[in-house]
């Protein structure tokens, strides 16, 4: 069986075809349609392989001046667009190309097959069948997983004609259970361009015959014109599922795309684009001059940087984009490029840097909060402007380190990347034994529904709370006691943390990490979470955690301040 015939058979499953059926659809695929593209880019494969047939076929992709710049230049991203042509896979890969190179593609199971130069860039779906299988799911996900960029027409399908004009099947929700699950930025893209009248009229009376037609429709757009628009990111953290139907998300999603199409105001929620990379030879010079607290098998070190007055801080700027990254994918944020405030000029901050890479694979900042308190005032602390201490307070935040604004970047996080970070973090605190307690302030993002908002600080008050007059926060987050009885019994913590746990997985939440820390690391009273308050410019809620240090369990006693 020829490489057409299995072509035909994937097209036509469980179907027996005669003799004259198989030369006509034959005929219909296009022996010389296909040789145009296995023979005219020999030798080229993944992205050459576009960038030759693009170039033979003489195609153009107009994009508006700076919507590149809306397309995340690392991390993991969904692009969602229509679907009017046959070449919008070839003009989507060409275009997101333009700004980076880990893409995948998701497509019809057949483009492979057919052009096995693709196969590297695509993810095959039996789109005919409108089936995902889970191979094909775990591939998407593993993708994402990896940092990488999908590209997904969520149609499924071409769009087809009408009087009115082209009009696409409603959209699949798939690529939003990836990007929520993944930390995915969303991507919106609207191609504005048509196929033939006879390949449209050819779809309406039969669909099949018209797939096998692809590639000859392919060639018709030569020398060709598609006008694409690159929106802007979509906040999804501040879409509300709980509010609105599944199907009515999705279908705003694809009247947004509309919109772009034809330059009207934005029907969805926008996030401000991601700042580019820093110089990486100014931020390896910059990292150079740190101080070492330790160097790791892998070659990684872990540094000390504390900004020194200069006029530009290659350092503080990389900190601040990568941390946007970061909180951006778990639904909080500034909502701007770059996630810096006054506090980082005068806070340490702990590096893991990856010379191999010239990459920060995360960071944590601190400041101890005696030496800020006298420089400053209470102002000068971060966790002061969202909690506003009381008198009763300052004897033990004075004798603190305050922690926070931690991150690891994606492709580090199943490295020890966070382990060495807090190896380094114990090592400060073992230079001055003055310092008995640390604080931090613990993010719960605003893209956790109410229900396990309230799940979690329900669980946090019942038991870690402190009843000591600690502070007086303006927008304070509480559950009251009727409230939490009704999720747990609030004398049993063992079965009252499964109950919490098994709570938030099956509403599709993991509780985070931060807060899984606070309970398990420390014996009992030596972790508190002193209050929660709303954080609107974070976009989330925070939780006010102080540790005595002194009340680390053995285990992690033994980890982190070895003898």
């Amino acid at each position: 069986m020829d490489v057409f015939e299995q072509a035909i058979a994937e097209f036509f499953p469980n179907r027996k075809l005669s003799e004259w059926q198989k030369r006509f659809f034959r005929w219909a695929l296009g022996k010389e349609s296909v040789s145009l593209y296995t023979n005219a880019v020999s030798g080229k494969l993944g992205l050459e392989w576009i960038e030759g047939i693009t170039e033979i076929l003489q195609l153009r992709f107009n994009i508006h001046c700076g919507d590149l710049d809306n397309i995340p230049a690392q991390g993991p991203a969904i692009v969602f667009a229509n679907h009017p042509t046959v070449i919008d896979g070839i003009a989507l890969i060409s275009v997101v190309a333009k700004v980076r190179k880990d893409i995948k593609i998701v497509a019809n199971h057949v483009i492979s097959l057919l052009v096995p130069e693709v196969e590297t860039l695509t993810i095959g779906i039996r789109n005919m069948q409108g089936k995902i299988g889970v191979s094909q799911y775990k591939a998407m996900s593993d993708h994402l997983r990896q940092g990488g960029i999908l590209i997904i027409c969520p149609a499924g399908k071409l769009a087809s004609l009408h009087l009115t004009g082209l009009k696409e099947s409603p959209w699949h929700p798939g690529f939003l259970h990836l990007a929520k699950k993944k930390g995915a930025a969303l991507i919106p893209v609207a191609i504005n361009g048509t196929n033939s009248v006879r390949y449209y009229l050819t779809a309406r009376i039969w669909r099949p015959l018209s797939n096998l037609m692809m590639l000859r429709e392919c060639r018709r757009h030569r020398r060709g014109k598609l006008h694409i628009r690159i929106g802007q990111q979509i906040d999804f953290a501040r879409i509300d599922e709980e509010q609105k139907p599944l199907a009515a998300i999705v279908a705003n999603f694809q009247q947004h795309i509309e919109r772009i199409a034809k330059n009207r105001p934005p029907l969805l929620p926008l996030a401000a684009p991601l700042a580019p990379p820093e110089n990486r030879s100014l931020l390896n010079a910059a990292l150079s001059r740190c101080e070492r607290l330790n160097k790791l098998a892998d070659g990684k070190s872990v540094l000390l940087y504390r900004y020194q007055g200069e006029d530009y801080s290659p350092v503080l700027r990389e900190l601040g984009r990568l941390r946007e990254i970061a909180f951006r994918r778990i639904g909080a944020g500034t909502g701007r490029k770059y996630d810096n405030d006054r506090y980082d000029f005068d806070y340490y901050h702990i590096i893991l840097w990856d010379p191999a890479r010239l990459e920060i694979a995360g960071a944590y900042r601190f400041v101890f909060a005696g030496e800020q308190i006298r420089r400053r005032g209470l102002e000068g602390l971060y966790s002061h402007s969202l909690f506003q201490y009381q008198p009763e307070a300052l004897a033990i935040i004075s004798n603190s380190i305050e922690i926070g604004r931690g991150f690891i970047q994606q492709p580090y996080q199943k490295s020890h990347a966070l382990d060495a970070l807090w190896k380094g973090l114990f090592h400060i605190a073992l230079r001055d034994k003055a310092y008995k307690y640390l604080i931090g302030v613990l993010t719960i993002p605003e893209n956790f529904s109410p229900c396990t908002q309230q799940l979690m600080i329900g669980f946090y008050q019942a038991y870690l709370s402190s009843d000591a007059t600690f502070c007086a926060p303006q927008k304070p987050y509480v559950v009251n006691a009727q409230e939490r009885l009704r999720f747990f019994s609030g004398d049993n913590f063992e079965a009252d943390w499964r109950r919490l746990n098994q709570q938030l997985r099956e509403k599709g939440y993991e509780l985070p990490w931060p807060y899984k820390q606070a309970v398990k690391w420390y014996s009992q009273g030596g972790s508190k979470i002193i209050a929660f308050v709303e954080d609107s410019s974070f976009h989330s809620i925070a939780g006010l955690n102080l540790c005595e240090i002194d009340k680390l369990k053995e285990m992690y006693c033994r980890r982190y301040f070895p003898k």
